[in-house]
């Protein structure tokens, strides 16, 4: 490579380039490299916009942040690596910068780039700045910066791994829900499996795994939590009565926070895997052109595809109508003192207890009167076959 001139360098030493800095010099992007010519005369000058691409002289001054100067004043380009720390290049790299270009020929003796034949011996006197960052410091550098990652990382999981062993450890291993002691079987066919659920104040249900839709009715306030195996909980509030829904592949502990007995109806829907079930404001919901009215008695919940869920309301010496063409499932909210059959022609008086559940087949009108002094309270789910 050629000398530099005496009044170029000493143009480039008045205006203070950065690689005389001590420290190191801004990291510029090696693109801006393209702009740069060699003269046959082996001095660099920038390229202008007009002459990219001949080699023109430019009265531009020179970018030097695209080069690295010694004490003996040779000019070479900075790699990629080095770019911006003031450092010569190393002698031994493989590869010249492509972004550098040249007009002379093939001889290597006449090629810019960095593959000096006789460089001489580098001194801690010649070097500008030797505390730059190599790639030993700058692996050493990653190293040391992605070790406190991991360790955050690690922090992060830990309490979560933490809160499933715990869970775990606490409620034992999943069971299906035939095999939960706190779910009562109670009724189980080609639509449903019905059970009853119980659960003494301050005590848990065994972690349990729902593997069809369901919807599940409570029997008086409720208070619980919703354990998923991760630790997560869902705090749960609810009402005599309320009616919800839930989506097959729920794996949870449910846990009484109330000072009474948490009580419910699961019923799981065996017909209905995947459907969307209605069971808040369902009173647009296009499926219900496909059903009867209902009586006076009884307000709408929601809908599925193949059932409907109501709430009768009987009021103390009542009598309504018990035509149902539909198979149906009867959940009792409250006690019930009825007769069955129109009043004074025979018939039979029953009894039936919160929490019962009675499912039926479609029967004729044969009348059923309050005989109690209280209302009587039910929710139906009645079922029909799906249009497939």
């Amino acid at each position: 490579m050629a000398l530099l001139s005496k009044s170029l360098w000493a143009s480039i030493v008045r205006h203070k380039s950065p690689i005389f800095n001590p420290q190191c010099a801004p990291r510029k992007t090696p693109q801006v490299c393209q702009s740069l010519a060699f003269l046959n005369d082996g001095v660099v000058v920038p390229r202008s916009a007009r002459d990219f691409g001949r080699g023109s002289r430019s009265a531009t001054p020179v970018p030097t942040h695209c080069l690295a100067f010694l004490n003996d004043g040779v000019v070479i380009p900075r790699s990629a690596r080095d770019f911006g720390c003031g450092l010569p290049l190393r002698y031994a790299r493989p590869d010249p910068l492509p972004c550098l270009s040249h007009r002379r020929g093939s001889d290597p003796s006449q090629r810019s780039g960095f593959r000096l034949r006789a460089p001489a011996p580098l001194t801690p006197a010649k070097r500008l700045n030797l505390h730059c960052n190599g790639p030993a410091d700058n692996l050493w550098e990653m190293k040391t910066h992605l070790l406190p990652l991991l360790l955050c990382l690690s922090a992060c999981l830990a309490p979560a791994q933490d809160a499933k062993q715990s869970t775990l450890d606490k409620h034992g291993p999943t069971v299906e829900i035939t095999a939960e002691p706190s779910h009562h079987l109670k009724i189980d066919n080609a639509n449903i499996r019905a059970f009853y659920v119980e659960v003494e104040p301050q005590n848990s249900t065994m972690m349990h795994y729902h593997g069809r839709d369901y919807i599940a009715v409570a029997f008086g306030h409720t208070e619980i939590n919703s354990i998923t195996p991760d630790g997560t909980v869902k705090h749960l509030v609810l009402e005599d009565g309320a009616v919800g829904y839930t989506p097959a592949g729920l794996t949870h502990v449910a846990t009484n926070l109330a000072t009474t007995p948490f009580r419910n109806a699961t019923i799981e829907l065996l017909q209905n895997q995947g459907h969307p079930v209605c069971v808040k404001n369902c009173e647009n919901d296009p499926r219900g052109k496909d059903w009867p009215p209902l009586t006076s008695e009884s307000k709408l919940i929601g809908y599925g595809d193949t059932f409907r869920i109501s709430l009768a309301t009987i009021k103390p010496k009542q009598t309504v109508s018990t035509d149902e063409p539909f198979p149906h499932l009867v959940v009792m909210l409250t006690e019930m003192n009825a007769h069955a059959g129109e009043p004074g022609s025979g018939g039979m008086d029953f009894k039936q207890k919160t929490g019962d559940m009675m499912y039926h087949g479609g029967h004729p009108d044969h009348g059923l009167t309050n005989t109690g002094d209280q209302d009587i309270r039910l929710v139906v789910v009645e079922f029909k076959p799906s249009k497939e």
